[in-house]
């Protein structure tokens, strides 16, 4: 087997892709074995040896595809150029976001960030997030069968700030997310949020909003990620970024729940 069919294959499997292209996956998972994941993210993929295979499986519905088909597509892949073979790959990948997105019942994999990265930072960025917001409606899914809640009406208002630093620790950019809400005896009435962000430092500017998703979860129930850009110049030049990010989820009767960060590009 070649060292590029080797590399394909690989990534086929660890991604689940087969089932991805034919449309009807409601659950994507990729599954593999410790030892396979581990030499996936940490050597090259070309020196990942043949053997491996047999540890790993890969599925994308909960009923099984039909095995002429995987194979008729595992092996048009093949047949692809290096390059296209990775843009179709992401491709795939990013459709099956967007369908999560308009609210299809898509599950990720925790394990699939890591594997994503090594090809799209940005598309495993989103990804985490799509993760993060599932983890959020489930918990909340899991309370609301313990109980029904009904809630005093009122109002709330929460605000965060990240501060990012440099290589001798100190501040060098600020990146705020203020949030205001109300809520009458059943669910969120309004929601009221800004972000702001300031340059800390000499030779450093805030870009704005990289990126912003915001929805319900379900009526009493909020969630919003949102990312800052921040770039640094020298002489004119920018050498380097900071991409921070707040993700939180407010509740009707003023319970929220955040963490913040930075993603990396």
């Amino acid at each position: 087997m070649k060292e590029g069919t080797t590399m394909k294959r690989m990534i086929l499997l660890l991604m689940g892709v087969m089932c991805l292209i034919f449309g009807f996956a409601s659950v994507s998972y990729a599954q593999d074995n410790e030892t396979t994941k581990s030499m996936f993210l940490t050597q090259d993929l070309n020196k990942i040896p043949h053997d491996v295979f047999l540890g790993i499986y890969a599925y994308g519905t909960s009923e099984p595809t039909n095995e002429e088909q995987d194979n008729n597509v595992k092996e048009k892949y093949m047949k692809m150029k290096d390059d296209d073979f990775y843009k179709a790959i992401i491709k795939n990948l990013e459709n099956v976001a967007d369908q999560k997105d308009k609210g299809k019942d898509i599950v990720w994999n925790k394990d699939i960030v890591d594997l994503v990265s090594r090809l799209d930072l940005n598309l495993s960025n989103r990804i985490k997030m799509q993760i993060n917001a599932s983890c959020e409606k489930e918990k909340l899914e899991q309370n609301s069968n313990q109980r029904t809640l009904t809630y005093s009406p009122g109002n709330n208002r929460r605000i965060w700030t990240y501060y990012g630093h440099g290589v001798g620790g100190q501040n060098i950019f600020s990146f705020t997310c203020d949030i205001y809400w109300t809520w009458d005896a059943n669910q969120i009435t309004s929601v009221i949020p800004s972000t702001s962000g300031e340059a800390l430092y000499m030779g450093w500017a805030y870009e704005g909003v990289n990126s912003n998703q915001a929805y319900f979860i379900r009526p009493d129930s909020y969630y919003k990620n949102v990312e800052g850009k921040f770039t640094q110049y020298i002489l004119g030049q920018a050498v380097s970024y900071g991409y921070p990010y707040h993700d939180l989820v407010i509740q009707a009767g003023g319970g929220a729940s955040h963490s913040q960060g930075e993603n990396q590009h």
